[in-house]
This record gives C-alpha cells, structure tokens and sequence, in this order.
C-alpha cells in the first residue's frame, strides 16, 4: 500500500467515524422565577417567558417549561 492509498483510507476511515457521533443539544428552561439570564441552560437562569427561550433554541436543542401561568 503507498501512502497515497493509505492517506485516502484513513481520511475515508474519519469521515465515516466522525459522522456517526451525534452533536450534542442544549437544554433551554422556562420558569416564572427563572432569572432570565440568557440561554436560559439551568432553572436558575431560566428564562421567563416561552418565546425568549424559544429564539435562543437551535434544532435538536429542548426546551423544558416548568408548571406556571406565562404571559
């Protein structure tokens, strides 16, 4: 095998690896408590209403709402 061969291999071998392995999400938080403290990733800085922790969430991102009344 030349190196050739061998560098197309290895680089087929990574794009094939590197494909599988899911790109991690973020979680978003409402609370009517929240402190909202953008992007809303914990309870303590949660944000305050639905929208804003809907326009910092990317696809694949969750966005937990927590019992309360929202404006």
């Amino acid at each position: 095998m030349n190196g050739r061969t061998f560098f197309r291999l290895a680089l087929t071998f990574a794009v094939v690896l590197c494909s599988g392995f899911p790109v991690l999400a973020d979680t978003h938080y409402v609370s009517p408590s929240g402190g909202h403290t953008p992007p809303f990733t914990n309870w303590p800085s949660a944000a305050t209403n639905i929208q804003a922790a809907i326009v910092e969430a990317v696809d694949g991102d969750t966005v937990l709402v927590t019992n309360g009344v929202y404006d």
